[in-house]
């Protein structure tokens, strides 16, 4: 997912809400693949500077984030 988000991210394809829209698909998508993301723990500069890696091809720092803000699901 990490890959995705990055090119979606770097596409940017909305004048206004592109991090909103990425959030709200992101989330879907996730949720219904059993592995929801609980934005309610998102930095907002933790976001830029995983964004700014990840433009410059560093996708370690949200791959990272990711990881943190994904819930668990015990199975």
């Amino acid at each position: 997912m990490t890959h995705y988000f990055a090119e979606v991210n770097a596409i940017h394809p909305f004048r206004e809400g592109n991090g909103r829209t990425q959030r709200a698909f992101f989330g879907q998508l996730s949720r219904e693949a059993g592995w929801p993301i609980d934005w309610s723990g998102l930095d907002p500069d933790v976001n830029e500077a995983t964004s700014m890696a990840s433009l410059r091809g560093d996708n370690g720092p949200l791959r990272h984030l990711l990881d943190i803000l994904v819930v668990s699901r015990p199975w």
